[in-house]
């Protein structure tokens, strides 16, 4: 009797034992985010509206579109010394071509290694510039290979117009005033004192401009750290560049295509929309299947912290790919290597995909103003990063267009060795999502590695670098549960989110002070959905298809 009461103490206790294993990896979903058996989602609003914005708008075309393969119009080889006009002619002889529903030709560039002493310029609808593959042998891969060792601020490869890019101030006739008293975050429906002229396909730019009113709800920027506050004369506006979905005049309002991602108080600023002009955007044009690298000088040796020495010249090219003035283009299966200031960086751009891209072992000063390695600059917005990789970067995927820079989605992106934190980097960024973002090594040299903060000082008064972050099912313990520090503060007027992300600390205690974010479910596995970014774009396109 004795024995078998024993048993039962021992079944029960194992039972018990069990059920907590088995709850503690039990799918959970999170109170901002509910997702119900038919795959609808019901966002937690706060008592103004706002909301965890819908990402889903980000990529090429406007996200959910594969990626388009063109046919080959041409192919070259490499040939011995400068291949800068080499190719560039190539370019222009299919940018020459008859455009056919929006696409030419891709240029095929067969495995060698091109040498390019200056710049290679992609700027016409239509094309794909493609190789034979992204790594370092030439006889199986296409490598491009900046010599330039003149200069520390050259770009190897253009995406679009750096002639002449629009910058997204063309305004095609007049502004009208937005009537509504505020615009929640989340929002993709909005009251405007007249729609007439606009129409369903028009491209509207949507627009904040700063005021004092505005500036002093912020804190000037800088909350309470002792620098210099934000000015009028920082311009810092905050826009969205859109597509209008449909148009209810009898309301006076539209319907666009991706959300706000900062609440539109009128209150603070009268905000307000305009069409702009699509001259000078480039469409329809990819990078595929090559290998971008720089010369340096192997000499040039400096000394880091606890990392030691390393190769620092910064006497050769400064930024591998840059897109500027683009829409709905792409870079795929690219390796940079070896530059100093940015591997990958995009500006004046919208509606693009990133997808399995590197950018490796920069060669630079480890300071500041170097070794960005997916840089979304000055009025970047709608940008998919799609299992990116970055190795030995400062900031391996960096918010760094202030204000203009919003909408933008990390997706299972890995940082390896970074020196400093992926980040909203300065002056209000917002609406980017790190969506199973991860790091997988660390060299020691940083204390916190992801941060929607107030970065204060640093910089150039960067202050509050980020409003309307997300991080998502984010894991930044690189395999040991006592690594990883997520700093998640609330900037004044707006809100930052971590949920179901791996650290040893997620908090809010940054270098500056920073009221604590909204924080979720920390080191709790089975979040659901697992990836917030792939629920939102399966859900729009039911939506759309129905």
């Amino acid at each position: 009797m004795k024995t078998h009461l024993s048993y039962i103490i021992l079944l029960f206790l194992s039972q018990l034992i069990f059920d907590q294993h088995t709850e503690e990896y039990k799918s959970w979903q999170s109170e901002m985010v509910q997702m119900d058996s038919s795959g609808r989602i019901n966002y937690k609003q706060d008592a103004r509206g706002n909301r965890i914005p819908d990402f889903s708008a980000a990529g090429y075309a406007g996200g959910g579109v594969e990626l388009p393969e063109l046919k080959v119009g041409k192919t070259i080889s490499a040939l011995p010394g400068d291949n800068t006009e080499h190719i560039q002619k190539a370019i222009d002889e299919l940018g020459a071509m008859p455009l056919i529903n929006g696409f030419r030709a891709a240029l095929l560039l067969k495995s060698g290694l091109y040498r390019i002493d200056g710049s290679i310029h992609l700027r016409y609808n239509g094309i794909v510039l493609r190789g034979e593959g992204q790594g370092d042998n030439p006889a199986t891969s296409t490598i491009l290979l900046s010599t330039d060792t003149t200069s520390s601020k050259s770009t190897l490869l253009y995406v679009g117009n750096n002639k002449k890019p629009n910058d997204w101030r063309n305004k095609d006739g007049i502004k009208i005033h937005i009537t509504d008293k505020y615009v929640p975050v989340g929002s993709t429906i909005i009251r405007l004192a007249s729609t007439k002229g606009l129409k369903q396909g028009d491209q509207i730019i949507i627009q904040h401009d700063d005021t004092e009113k505005w500036l002093k709800a912020i804190g000037y920027g800088i909350g309470e750290s002792d620098t210099e506050p934000w000015t009028l004369s920082d311009n810092l506006l905050v826009n969205y560049n859109r597509y209008i979905i449909s148009v209810d005049h009898k309301r006076k309002s539209i319907t666009i295509d991706a959300p706000v991602f900062y609440g539109l108080d009128k209150r603070l600023s009268e905000s307000y929309v305009y069409k702009i002009s699509s001259e000078n955007i480039i469409k329809n044009v990819g990078v595929e299947n090559l290998s971008l690298k720089s010369c340096f000088n192997l000499k040039i040796i400096s000394t880091y912290k606890e990392y030691g020495s390393y190769q620092s010249d910064e006497k050769h090219a400064w930024t591998g790919l840059k897109m500027i003035s683009v829409e709905s283009a792409w870079a795929k299966n690219i390796t940079v290597k070896g530059f100093s200031g940015s591997g990958i960086i995009l500006t004046y751009t919208t509606r693009a995909t990133v997808d399995s891209c590197s950018v490796v072992d920069p060669i630079s000063q480890i300071w500041g103003g170097r070794r960005y390695a997916f840089n979304t600059a000055d009025f970047c917005q709608l940008v998919l990063f799609r299992n990116c990789y970055a190795r030995n970067a400062r900031h391996s995927f960096i918010s760094n267009g202030t204000s203009t820079a919003s909408g933008n989605v990390f997706l299972y992106c890995t940082s390896d060795s970074a020196f400093a934190s992926s980040e909203g980097h300065r002056k209000w960024n917002n609406g980017f999502l790190f969506d199973n973002y991860k790091e997988i090594n660390y060299n020691r040299t940083t204390g916190y590695t992801l941060a929607f903060l107030n970065r204060g000082s640093y910089g150039t008064s960067h202050g509050w670098a980020m409003v309307t972050g997300v991080a998502w099912n984010c894991d930044l313990t690189a395999g040991n549960p006592q690594n990883g520090h997520l700093i998640v503060q609330q900037p004044p007027t707006g809100q930052n989110y971590a949920i179901g992300c791996k650290a040893a600390k997620i908090d809010g205690n940054g270098p500056f002070k920073g009221g604590t974010g909204y924080i979720e479910g920390t080191n709790r596995p089975g979040l659901y959905p697992e990836s917030l970014y792939n629920a939102q774009l399966k859900l729009r396109l039911v939506k759309k298809s129905n």
